[in-house]
């Protein structure tokens, strides 16, 4: 399974990593809004797991666009 983690708190962002790693999971992250939009043109993921309050594109916004 492949997760999108989207957080602009790199030390948050690198633990939850290292949590669903340990639990095999493929992990990629992105720490803005504008990032994870384009991470998400270019691979298919199961799951986005992803702050609401983000730069450049917060979260609801971004969820918005995916809808």
């Amino acid at each position: 399974m492949r997760i999108l983690l989207v957080e602009d708190d790199y030390q948050l962002a690198a633990s939850l990593s290292e949590a669903l790693e340990a639990q095999h999971y493929i992990v990629d992250v992105a720490h803005n809004g504008a990032a994870a939009w384009q991470q998400i043109a270019l691979l298919p993921y199961d799951l986005m797991l992803m702050d609401v309050t983000l730069p450049q594109i917060d979260g609801l916004t971004l969820c918005q666009r995916l809808r």
